[in-house]
C-alpha cells in the first residue's frame, strides 16, 4: 500500500470548511486505490498571524518540507492584509514550483470516479 504524508493548512474562512470535506473525499479514493494517507494538520492562518505576528513559525517549512504534498485551503483576511497573507503564502507556493507535484503525476490517467 503507497503511504503518504499530507500537510494540512486549512487556513481561513472557507478553507476551515472545504479541506475537511477534501480529505473525505481523497480518503475515500485512497481506500478504493489502496493508498493510505497521513493528515497532519498546521493552524497557520490570519488568526494564527495576529497572535504571533507571522504566518507561520520560523520552522514552518522545515515542518512541511519533509511532507509528499501540502493541502492547502484559504489563507486570506481583511484584518491581515494583502501583503502580510502573501509572504507565508507565496513561500509555500514557491515550495510547491521547486518540487511541481512529480508524486502526484503517478495519478494521472487513474480514473478515480470509478
Amino acid at each position: 500500500m503507497a503511504k503518504h504524508r499530507i500537510a494540512v493548512i486549512p487556513g481561513d474562512g472557507i478553507g476551515n470548511e472545504v479541506v475537511p470535506e477534501g480529505i473525505r473525499v481523497l480518503d475515500a479514493a485512497a481506500s478504493k486505490y489502496g493508498i493510505e494517507f497521513r493528515w497532519d494538520q498546521f493552524p497557520w492562518s490570519c488568526e494564527w498571524y495576529q497572535k504571533h505576528g507571522k504566518m507561520m513559525p520560523e520552522d514552518g517549512i522545515a515542518q512541511i518540507r519533509k511532507h509528499d504534498a501540502i493541502f492547502l485551503g484559504a489563507v486570506a483576511g481583511f484584518i491581515v492584509g494583502i501583503t502580510s497573507v502573501g509572504s507565508g503564502s507565496i513561500i509555500i507556493v514557491v515550495l510547491l514550483l521547486i518540487y511541481p507535484g512529480l508524486k502526484a503525476s503517478s495519478l494521472v490517467g487513474t480514473d478515480l470516479t470509478q
